[in-house]
């Protein structure tokens, strides 16, 4: 029994770390958010756990895929060579993007933006929930733009549009500013930096890209991200 306590709390130690690296992500301290009328997320059926009504699925928590797929399903990509050809949503990435295993189970997929002059590169992050998952447009726009601050403290100005791609709507923002992801990203303010969003509504649910780096790096790579939006489109089941 001696020697069963050491490996007992080598095990709750393990747990806890895998656990607490799944809460630091994007959308897993979202608040509560509620779609409104006309946004494209399906309503979600009560549920005997604690999960905010419209909160992505996670843990326990989430909902298992139907084994055939179909557009109410999550998209799963079995590698990173996958990414973007299958699904209810198509898109293609821009030369010199790279590819990488997502950060967290809670992401689709992710890509690293080559840094301008050394700096740290950007990093596109990816989420869908589902045809009824990560809430509605507005409430994460505004979670998104909720974490920069100008250099005064106040909430900086969002450019924000909507456009028509291939027949999906695109909801498209940025902000800039000194940027907090919370726990995300452990509370760390970064100074100078940028953010370039899209939500798309498509036929299995809302698509969430968000591009955040250096100021100098995402200004850089604009041509490129309007190139990656403008690849959207519909995908198969």
């Amino acid at each position: 029994m001696k020697n069963l306590k050491p490996l007992l709390m080598i095990a709750s130690i393990t747990l806890a770390f895998s656990v607490a690296c799944e809460k630091n992500d994007e959308f897993a301290n979202a608040p509560t958010v509620k779609a409104k009328e006309g946004e494209a997320t399906a309503p979600i059926k009560d549920s005997p756990t604690q999960t905010p009504p419209n909160h992505p699925p996670i843990g326990q928590n989430a909902a298992t895929p139907p084994a055939a797929g179909g557009f109410g399903a999550q998209v799963r990509f079995a590698s990173v060579e996958e990414f973007g050809k299958k699904g209810p949503l198509l898109w293609t990435a821009p030369e010199g993007w790279t590819a990488a295993k997502p950060a967290s189970s809670m992401r689709l997929a992710e890509y690293v933006v080559p840094g301008l002059d050394g700096q740290e590169p950007g990093t596109v992050s990816i989420f869908h929930f589902g045809a009824s998952g990560g809430g509605g447009v507005e409430a994460n726009v505004d979670r998104w733009v909720g974490q920069f601050k100008t250099p005064e403290g106040g909430k900086p100005t969002a450019n924000r549009e909507t456009k028509t791609v291939n027949k999906l709507t695109v909801h498209l923002v940025d902000a800039e500013g000194n940027f907090n992801a919370g726990m995300a990203g452990n509370g760390q303010t970064k100074e100078n930096y940028k953010m370039r969003g899209a939500i798309v509504e498509s036929p299995g649910g809302l698509f969430f890209f968000k591009l955040v780096g250096p100021k100098a790096t995402i200004d850089a790579r604009a041509a490129d991200f309007d190139a990656f939006t403008a690849s959207f489109k519909p995908g198969g089941s």
